[in-house]
């Protein structure tokens, strides 16, 4: 039998990397990044701004707290390990992003292959098929066509990971690797606790059918060593839970207006999906770019939206092969099992409801049935070659209609790559000539030699079709004044060499469409500014920009690319935005608002001549319920005249006086009067002593009561005293803060503390206790 005179694992070793190099060659050699202008630009647009802002902040503050520099502020440690082999960046340092993340990615390709590898070793496969289904997993669509997002490639390496943890623990009844794949998902993605966990579920139910007659005792005695386990990994991480779902429940999009679940709730629950959605899913069962590739992507909900279900052409040839090897009960096991995930496809309520009604995804479910179908497919190719058995009939049905499959005219004949079409019959023709000969030659080894070198040659060539047929940035043009590397980040520059104060920087986008790329500019290039681009931007940072009016309260979208202040010239002022750079000839209000400072290169730098300070003073109040009621501009008029509270506060705010909506009617605006509010306001400010990230100390004379007006997003990690005595923070303006002074002179302090950073620490150390408990006290126990 092939692969046995040499390690297996070595062998699984060089092929994965084998391929890795041949699919990535341009971007291993530099040639390209691996970043896309496709929608998989979030690499380029969000991951490399946040890996880049994160790596400098390790570098020269410490561990990640509050950053000014993405939207108006927000906390930053939670989810720093999205993708925890970001780590490698942050310690390497951020200077060599673009070479970087190519290498960690081949790496969790790797790696996801050998646990995988590892975990079909255990499944006591041969070694011949643990190859090749390492092989297969590996180069999968969801691995292939998902690692420029970065934390899909990492799923699949956690998903292999928790395979191979569960077969040692239910095998080997060794427990030390299932805490660290939990520990895993808990500073990635808490989410992940329950997608896992319902995958695991399930298939613990399977195996333990699978491999014998159901007993109650035995699976309750499974799933609480799981759960215990699991509690273990979910004690190690320890301060990165804690945050990372504070995060999610206080982002607009889970604990904010913006939640859309309702619409997916509503649904009927047995309407079926619809055809265009359908023959996406089984088109990509073929191959990743069958239906084009990049933005070329001719599948329902493009290649981000649709299915990612390939797994390899000889599973879709197997997978009928493995039922006629099970007795009847395995049969009916097999048949339930694989229709848990198939059904979900056929009926997208299903699909709604396995995301809890979060979203219309596809995403890492789609690789679950990937897996379940390479499974099934994998136990029948060690069946077939160990006992040269097959089922001839079946296999030419399951040819036949594959056939038919591929060729019905579902879409257009120009939205459907016919070259991969034909290399697809080719192919599936040839596996099939192949595993017919099974129980006809004397030699095996010729034949399984064959059948490893068609596998390889079509991973080789769908990988490399899905690495390279889509829109890279070359390297040699990152290199260029380009996006980053622009008279932006010499305007930057400019600008900070001149201004130590803070301030915040906002910057136009040219093109308009530019808009999506350039909110986390700031991140990237080092300064502070009012957009962000954030699946869970902070959520006082979002309602303050929808109670202002500057977002739509009922636009999910809105909530994660929020453009900020520019275009409101009143809340820039009012919220620190001293300088504006573009590379218009002209803009708005350029005359009255700003003034022009300098052209580097391209670019204009303009200064807002109506600053207010960090810090200033109102006098009056509004209520939010009467300021919903007025349009866009009044509300920034309103704001020069008073600051928003909400009902409750109102009654609180002794010495303030409320401002009436009727008295803007009444109250014509123009530049004079804009100035004179501005005086207004400036007449006691707060004279900052010190400032950093996270930490503000100052002094101010309130010449009367008033409400201290501080341009930080409300947070529940900041803790403000005045005179050494701790104040409640009041949410101003929707989500800004404030404090309520009284007559006389004040210091000012603020601290930002991770919220649950010392309660996560002694989590982290009872799990840490409790694992190395484990580890001696059941060495020593003879039934551990």
């Amino acid at each position: 039998m092939p692969f046995t005179k040499i390690k297996a694992s070595w062998i699984a070793l060089g092929f994965i990397s084998l391929i890795c190099f041949i699919a990535f060659k341009d971007y291993l050699l530099l040639k390209k990044a691996y970043f896309f202008y496709d929608i998989t630009s979030d690499g380029f647009y969000l991951s490399y701004p946040y890996f880049y802002n994160t790596a400098d902040y390790i570098a020269h503050i410490g561990i990640p707290k509050w950053t000014f520099k993405a939207g108006m502020g927000q906390s930053i440690f939670p989810f720093m390990f999205r993708d925890p082999f970001s780590i490698i960046i942050y310690i390497i340092g951020n200077k060599n992003i673009p070479a970087l993340v190519i290498y960690i990615e081949v790496l969790k390709i790797i790696l996801s292959g050998l646990m995988f590898f590892h975990y079909l070793r255990l499944l006591k496969l041969s070694n011949y098929t643990s190859v090749i289904g390492c092989l297969l997993f590996s180069f999968c669509g969801f691995i292939t066509e998902g690692s420029p997002w970065f934390c899909f490639s990492f799923e699949a390496f956690n998903l292999a990971m928790f395979l191979l943890a569960f077969e040692l623990l239910y095998n080997k009844q060794k427990w030390f690797l299932f805490p660290f794949a939990v520990f895993l998902i808990c500073i990635s993605m808490p989410f992940n606790l329950y997608i896992y966990g319902v995958f695991m579920t399930l298939y613990a139910v399977f195996r333990h059918l699978q491999t014998g007659n159901f007993d109650v005792k035995k699976l309750g005695g499974l799933f609480l060593h799981m759960l215990g386990l699991s509690l273990i990994g979910i004690l190690l991480a320890g301060p990165f839970l804690l945050e990372n779902i504070v995060q999610l429940l206080e982002s607009p999009r889970v604990g904010g207006a913006n939640s859309i679940s309702h619409q997916f709730s509503s649904q009927p629950v047995f309407a079926l999906v619809d055809k265009f959605q359908l023959a996406t899913c089984i088109y990509r069962f073929f191959s990743n770019d069958i239906l084009g590739s990049g933005s070329n992507c001719n599948a329902w909900g493009g290649i981000l939206g649709a299915p990612m279900v390939y797994c390899g052409l000889p599973c879709l040839l197997l997978l009928p092969q493995v039922f006629g090897f099970l007795t009847k009960r395995l049969r009916a096991l097999f048949i339930v099992f694989i229709s848990v995930w198939l059904l979900p496809v056929i009926f997208p309520y299903l699909r709604y409801a396995f995301w809890l009604f979060t979203g219309d995804y596809y995403r890492i479910y789609s690789f679950f049935v990937a897996v379940v179908v390479l499974y099934y497919a994998l136990l029948a190719m060690d069946i077939i070659f160990e006992k040269r058995k097959i089922n001839t009939v079946v296999l030419l049905i399951s040819l036949q209609v594959l056939l038919v499959l591929l060729f019905i005219p579902f879409f257009p004949e120009n939205n459907v790559d016919s070259t991969i079409r034909l290399f697809t019959a080719v192919v599936l023709i040839l596996y099939t000539n192949i595993l017919l000969l099974i129980n006809k030659v004397k030699n095996l080894h010729y034949l399984k030699y064959l059948f490893f070198i068609v596998v390889f040659y079509e991973l080789c060539y769908t990988a490399g079709i899905t690495a390279n047929r889509r829109d890279a940035y070359a390297m040699s043009v990152l290199n260029t004044k380009f996006q980053y590397n622009n008279y932006f980040q010499d305007a930057v520059k400019y600008i900070q060499s001149g201004d130590n104060s803070f301030y915040r920087i906002d910057k136009s986008f040219e093109p308009a469409s530019a808009r999506y790329s350039d909110l986390d500019y700031s991140l990237r290039e080092g300064y502070n500014s009012t957009s962000s681009y954030n699946p869970f931007n902070q959520l006082y940072y979002i309602r303050f920009l929808q109670t202002m009016g500057v977002a739509d309260k009922n636009s999910e979208q809105e909530s994660r690319w929020a453009k900020g202040l520019l275009d409101n010239p009143i809340l820039e002022s009012e919220n620190s935005v001293k300088y504006f750079m573009t590379r218009r000839d002209s803009i708005p209000l350029s005359r009255t608002m700003w003034d022009s400072v300098t052209k580097i290169g391209d670019v204009k730098i303009y200064k807002n001549k109506f600053l207010l300070p960090f810090g200033f003073t109102y006098r009056r109040f509004i209520k939010e319920s009467d300021f919903s009621f007025a349009s866009l501009k009044q509300k920034e008029y309103i704001s020069l005249k008073a600051c928003v509270v909400n009902d409750t506060n109102a009654g609180k705010l002794n010495g303030l006086t409320a401002y009436q909506p009727a008295d803007t009617l009444t109250s014509p605006f123009n530049f004079d009067t804009f100035r004179t509010d501005i005086n207004n306001l400036s007449a006691d400010t707060l004279a900052i002593q010190k400032f950093t990230d996270n930490y503000l100390a100052g002094k101010i004379t309130a010449t009367k009561d008033e409400m201290l007006y501080l341009s930080i997003p409300f947070d529940k990690g900041w803790h403000l005293n005045v005179d050494g005595k701790k104040e409640q923070i009041i949410v101003l303006d929707g989500g800004m803060s404030g404090v309520y002074l009284t007559k006389g002179m004040h210091n000012i302090e603020m601290v930002y503390k991770i919220r649950y950073w010392n309660p996560g620490l002694w989590m982290s150390l009872a799990g840490v206790l409790v694992f190395i408990g484990l580890l001696f006290g059941l060495k020593k126990s003879p039934h551990k």
